[in-house]
């Protein structure tokens, strides 16, 4: 099944107006509740559902700031591949410490 066809599922429309709804119909990023609303998944894992992920790990933004996001992440992807084994180890562990709470409700953790 294609993704697109995932994000017409039932279960991901009721997600996705449930995340819409928490965030107030406005991007988190900018405020703007004028644009085209996205639900961005702030990560993803082989073989989970588009519903299947644990709100915290799911934000509106518009559509610029999605695409802004995006590039953000993918900027992150070229920092991190440069990293060696035990540096990227020690940004890990540094940020679970964080983040750690939101890690371990996610499901499947």
């Amino acid at each position: 099944m294609a993704y697109s066809d995932l994000l017409r599922d039932p279960r991901w429309q009721r997600k996705r107006l449930e995340i819409l709804q928490r965030d107030g119909f406005a991007c988190r990023c900018c405020g703007s509740k004028t644009e085209t609303l996205h639900v961005h998944h702030g990560y993803y894992a082989r073989g989970r559902k588009p519903w299947e992920y644990n709100n915290e790990s799911l934000w509106t933004v518009c559509e610029e700031c999605h695409g802004l996001s995006q590039d953000l992440l993918t900027d992150l992807r070229r920092v991190v591949g440069h990293l060696t084994p035990a540096e990227l180890s020690d940004l890990t562990h540094g940020l679970v410490h964080k983040v750690g709470d939101r890690i371990r409700a996610e499901p499947g953790q």
